[in-house]
């Protein structure tokens, strides 16, 4: 989720309401190479459990394992 997304990108509490936009700004994003993506189920959500707009990239430590929510549709019955 977003704190693990900011933590593999050392953001900190700090860090909230900077300017991501502006020259001097202290967080800078790098393009480099794509890099292949994972996608697969939502994790603890009970509504469009089976939806797949979970991203990730594989082999990554930051990435939380999955856990579908015990409120969720059987798989294959979520909306």
């Amino acid at each position: 989720g977003p704190g693990n997304l900011c933590a593999a990108m050392g953001i900190t509490m700090d860090d909230n309401g900077i300017d991501l936009i502006g020259r001097d700004s202290p967080v800078a994003l790098e393009l480099h190479e794509p890099l292949s993506s994972v996608c697969g189920p939502r994790v603890g959500v009970s509504q469009a459990a089976d939806r797949p707009w979970r991203l990730w990239l594989p082999g990554r430590p930051e990435v939380s394992a999955y856990r579908r929510s015990p409120r969720a549709a059987a798989p294959g019955d979520s909306d």
